[in-house]
């Protein structure tokens, strides 16, 4: 027992040393990082460690590395923009980390494997992707490393990404637990941020840790703060967010530096990311937007600019997170609900991660949640119906001629009189009806009063509707009800309010035409689709840019423009062509990447206004 403290207190001692020499702390950041750390240097069982962003989890490895002279520590991460991170970090600390990915060129690569089979490599780190350590040429290394006895550790990043149960599950990552399998003497180091207890299984069992030591914190940052902002209360959202922007960023934000304050916003769509970058950067806060629709050397120039402080805030989809690290962000936003809440714990998780306060907020919009919301209970209730189905079918003992029972109940009927089975058949024909009555959303157990009192609430609500064919909504679309388009039509009559507004020039043009625009845009889409789902997504893509889409807004402009130049009000037929043209101009410029804007194309669409009269 005094012999293992004494190697417990040596150990200790190195690990302070390194610690100190090499990674420039004079003490380790908590107790359980300097027991993560200790347990994975004794190298006699898999580690486990799950702590939050900030807390130094990447030590907890990194410093084992260091101090396993002539030995390579093998590192698997999700993300080359995040190898690349812990790459600069370790070279800036004057520690050799290496990778191999498909990035790389010939000679790098080629540098790289001729130091890993040397005798004793310079090589301390040697970071990969889950889809490098699945190919042939991977395994066929690390089988010499581990015949040589040249490889310390194998160390699983974001070893969340493993589990199904995750928010980032990866495919990939599966795979290696049949590298665990096959080098069962390498101790394994599985680390992430966040996972729940279902996860951490999964994380165990999928990589097949063999009773590893675990080391968990609580998730709780004191120097985070949470808020929630419900849209429906303010008068404009847009105004709202920019201005909690430049509170968060601070004095003195303008000023282009890499250790400048900034900013992330998440959008649940790539689209919502390009629109907010528009109203942030005309608002004076300039912003670009990140999401995988973008080229790869677009995505990365993107992430440059912001990680160098050329532009203070990025409005992204998720695929922007792992791979982020950067101490000054001073608040994350959330423009719509996460997904999950272990995902919006990570996200959240970027900001303040320099210690000082930083602000997490959340946008949250009712209206917008009712009609996702609707759109999954629509798909599940289809599911529940198939699933009953299926249920009724394995009831059926007539499939297969239904085993032994069948044979004995075949016998029974022999001596029964044809009563019984009249009885059978007509309880299994109604049972049936119900389903199918199901299936056409008619419930069999409303009573009479409970039917007239919905269909006079119809007859109401059809009566108060702004909306054309109202009276046809269900006949039209299965599944489709008047709520539902009333909801869709708020926010289509929102929208081009907030784009009227932002046209200065026409807005006195077109005031109080909004609604009647609205209700026919509606109209057209409802016209033209004939499956609910379809309807949603028209609806929800409104707002896009294709050519098509120029030539009708440019058209709908002139159609409203119309009555005012006849009328008088607009002087010129330049007026009029520059009223319609910045409208539309306006219109689509919310619904396209912030830059240069093609300008719609108003010489199809007027013809008598090139010469001559109206």
């Amino acid at each position: 027992m005094a012999e293992e403290n004494n190697h417990g207190n040596k150990q200790l001692d190195e690990a302070l040393d390194c610690l100190n020499t090499t990674f420039k702390h004079k003490d380790f950041k908590t107790p359980l990082q300097r027991d993560a750390v200790l347990a994975v240097l004794k190298g006699k069982k898999d580690v486990y460690i799950s702590m939050p962003t900030g807390s130094g989890k990447s030590l907890c490895y990194q410093l084992p590395a260091v101090m396993a002279k002539g030995k390579i520590t093998i590192v698997v991460s999700p993300l080359i923009a995040l190898i690349k991170d812990q790459m600069e970090h370790l070279e800036r600390l004057k520690v050799r980390a290496e990778s191999i990915n498909s990035k790389m060129a010939a000679s790098d690569r080629q540098r790289v494997w001729t130091d890993l089979q040397a005798v004793v490599p310079a090589t301390r780190l040697l970071y990969i992707t889950p889809e490098q350590a699945d190919t042939t040429s991977f395994q066929n290394l690390l089988e010499r490393l581990v015949r040589h006895s040249k490889v310390a550790y194998m160390v699983v990043d974001e070893a969340h990404c493993v589990s199904q149960w995750g928010h980032d599950f990866r495919p990939t990552y599966l795979k290696l637990g049949g590298l665990r399998r096959t080098y069962r003497q390498l101790p394994w180091v599985a680390l992430t941020a966040t996972a729940s207890a279902k996860v951490m299984e999964d994380i165990f069992k999928q990589l097949s840790l063999k009773d590893p030591l675990k080391f968990r914190a609580s998730c709780f940052r004191s120097n985070l703060f949470y808020d929630v902002r419900y849209k429906e209360s303010l008068d404009d959202e847009y105004e709202d967010l920019k201005d909690w922007v430049v509170e968060c960023l601070g004095p003195n934000w303008e000023d282009k530096r890499a250790n400048g304050p900034c900013g992330i916003v998440y959008c649940r769509t790539r689209e919502a990311t390009e629109e907010l970058a528009g109203q942030l950067t005309r608002r004076g806060v300039p912003t670009r937007a990140y999401h995988a629709g973008l080229k790869d050397r677009d995505r990365a120039a993107v992430q440059e600019s912001w990680m160098d402080g050329e532009v203070p805030v990025i409005t992204a989809t998720v695929s922007f997170g792992m791979g982020v690290d950067k101490a000054t962000v001073r608040f994350v936003g959330h423009w719509s609900m996460p997904q999950s809440v272990a995902g919006y714990y990570q996200e959240s998780g970027r900001a303040g991660r320099d210690g000082l306060p930083a602000q997490c907020r959340i946008y949250y919009s009712k209206r917008v949640e009712r009609l996702i919301g609707g759109y999954f209970r629509d798909i599940a209730r289809k599911q529940d119906y198939r699933t009953k189905a299926m249920t009724i079918s394995s009831l059926d003992e007539d499939q297969y001629e239904g085993g032994r029972r069948g044979r004995q109940r075949e016998l029974d009927m022999y001596e029964e009189t044809g009563e019984r089975r009249s009885d059978e058949r007509s309880g299994l024909e109604s049972l049936v009806k119900r389903q199918l009555k199901l299936r056409r959303g008619s419930s069999p157990v409303r009573s009479d009063r409970q039917k007239k009192q919905e269909s006079k609430e119809k007859e109401q609500a059809v009566k108060s509707s702004r909306l054309r064919a109202a009276d046809c909504t269900e006949r039209k679309i299965a599944g489709l009800t008047l709520k539902t388009r009333e909801e869709y039509f708020k926010l289509l009559e929102e929208a081009l309010s907030r784009n009227l507004n932002a046209c200065v020039v026409a807005a006195h043009a077109l005031a109080g035409r909004v609604p009647e625009v609205a209700i026919e845009l509606e109209y057209n889409i409802f016209t033209s689709n004939r499956v609910v789902t379809m309807y949603r997504r028209a609806m929800a893509l409104l707002g896009g840019h294709s050519s098509a889409e120029r030539r009708s807004v440019a058209d709908l402009c002139v159609q409203l423009l119309m009555p005012h130049y006849k009328a008088g009000k607009i002087a010129s037929k330049d007026e009029f062509k520059t009223l319609a043209r910045s409208l539309a101009h306006s219109y689509l410029q919310r619904h396209t990447t912030v830059g240069a804007l093609e300008q719609p194309d108003l010489s199809a669409t007027t013809p008598h206004l090139a010469g001559g009269s109206t």
